[in-house]
């Protein structure tokens, strides 16, 4: 199964409360809705022997391209387990995140998948 990973927002998806995360374009091209993954506190970076730490098991809802700046209200914030910061504040982290020049991200929706 692949791996998704949430290093930034590993509380939030522990805490079951983030259901939405936003992809740099041209990532996660062939994702769709259904479709299965493991979510991971990080995939890159693993020492020799280090192993994935899962932290949930989610099932696609959607997928689709978003301004990085569209308007966002708290519901949102909160669905992106970033309720803590103002929408400036999270429209600046996806800029430095995806990079400076780049208008569009994707949005993910997803939910858990019950044990």
């Amino acid at each position: 199964m692949r791996r998704m990973s949430f290093s930034r927002t590993t509380e939030a998806i522990c805490n079951r409360t983030k259901t939405v995360t936003r992809r740099r374009m041209g990532t996660w091209d062939r994702l769709r809705r259904g479709d299965r993954l493991l979510a991971v506190e990080r995939t890159q970076g693993l020492k020799k022997g280090e192993k994935h730490n899962v932290l949930a098991e989610i099932r696609i809802v959607s997928v689709k391209a978003v301004a990085i700046d569209e308007p966002l209200d708290r519901a949102e914030l909160d669905r992106e387990g970033c309720g803590h910061m103002a929408p400036e504040e999270f429209h600046a982290l996806l800029r430095e995140l995806f990079g400076g020049l780049a208008y569009y991200c994707k949005r993910i929706e997803f939910e858990y998948v019950d044990e």
